[in-house]
């Protein structure tokens, strides 16, 4: 990836990523979106196969995050897909301190992907893309 698409890529990403942590009430966290040209020290493997396109590290006690994004992953994503990357990621931001009870992410991982679900449909109810109950009756 060049210099110009490394910026292109970038500028999309933290636009994107901003507009959410504005939305989820995680502009009091201290957020850093660190964008890498590939894989980067330390990414987590998905297994099964699956590339890891973003990650995040979190230390709620300090309301402080990592957002790491692969952007050779995610370049070809959608705008809509990207945001659902970005989303996931931040809503671990939410409910990290809930990790301590126990070892296994499994239950985190179905929430997060929950949340980010709701949050995207209430998204697009509000700017008129989706039929509410309002709309029904």
């Amino acid at each position: 990836m060049n210099d110009k698409e490394f910026a292109k890529q970038k500028a999309r990403v933290v636009k994107i990523a901003g507009w959410w942590i504005d939305q989820l009430w995680l502009r009091g966290w201290n957020v850093e979106v660190k964008c890498h040209r590939g894989p980067w020290v330390g990414m987590r493997d998905a297994g099964a196969g699956f590339v890891v396109p973003a990650d995040i590290t979190c230390h709620w006690q300090y309301a402080e995050a990592r957002i790491n994004i692969n952007l050779e992953e995610v370049k070809d994503l959608s705008k809509e897909k990207l945001e659902k990357v970005l989303l996931h990621e931040l809503c671990h931001a939410i409910v990290n301190e809930m990790r301590y009870w126990e070892e296994d992410h499994s239950h985190e991982e179905r929430v997060v992907t929950h949340m980010t679900r709701a949050f995207i449909t209430v998204r697009d109810h509000s700017r008129g893309k989706e039929k509410g109950l309002l709309d029904i009756y």
